[in-house]
């Protein structure tokens, strides 16, 4: 991992939080909704999650490969009422989890920067219990072929500023094809800020394990 990405981008990620805007804070509420037991949430972050999660929630184990981004995480969330345990780690590679190890798996923001998305959603799929959910919102490649092309075009550039982000993912089709069957889903644009039209587009939802 860089330099940049271990040390800048995790200092970024908490100077420009997300806490003020009603916009984010409704969609990480809309996926944290209905959490329960024991969570795995994957690319934890700094844990712009947790004023959202319900009290229904036993534990959470927070999984990020990023050490600086652990790191602020751990001074971020040190008042919160449940417990969070840390795990270096990647979504593609949940090894040191056992099979149907979780009531629910969170996922916010994350699946455009892994590694492999379709191994990633395997390994997801794996740990959670035989009907248990899977809770996510991610920003995802665009309906129309204009703003899809803005994104792929662009791609390149938030790979690198953003620290694997992809624009171009249609991770609702991964999903399916990583055997969830879609509880819910909400395909929704939101303008956030200055975001232009094509940066706007997000799913947020849950998948139940088959």
């Amino acid at each position: 991992m860089s330099l940049y990405c271990e040390h800048f981008f995790p200092w970024f990620m908490e100077k420009m939080g997300d806490s003020s805007n009603e916009i984010i804070k409704a969609l990480r509420r809309n996926a944290n909704n209905g959490l329960r037991g024991d969570v795995l949430e994957v690319g934890f972050g700094i844990g712009h999650n947790t004023p959202y999660y319900p009290s229904e929630i036993a534990s959470v184990t927070a999984l990020e490969p990023n050490d600086g981004m652990i790191e602020r995480a751990k001074r971020y969330v040190s008042g919160s009422n449940i417990h969070i345990s840390f795990v270096k780690g990647r979504a593609e590679a949940l090894s040191s989890f056992a099979d149907s190890s979780f009531d629910c798996v969170l996922s916010t923001m994350t699946l455009c920067s892994v590694g492999s998305l379709s191994e990633a959603l395997k390994e997801i799929h794996r740990v959670i219990k035989p009907g248990g959910t899977f809770h996510f919102l991610e920003h995802v490649a665009a309906p129309n072929p204009i703003d899809r092309n803005f994104q792929n075009i662009l791609t390149p550039v938030t790979r690198t500023i953003f620290c694997g982000c992809h624009l171009n993912r249609d991770i609702e089709a991964a999903i399916i094809d990583a055997g969830f069957s879609i509880k819910d889903i909400n395909r929704d644009q939101q303008r956030i800020g200055i975001m232009p039209k094509f940066l706007s587009y997000f799913i947020y939802g849950t998948g139940a394990r088959k």
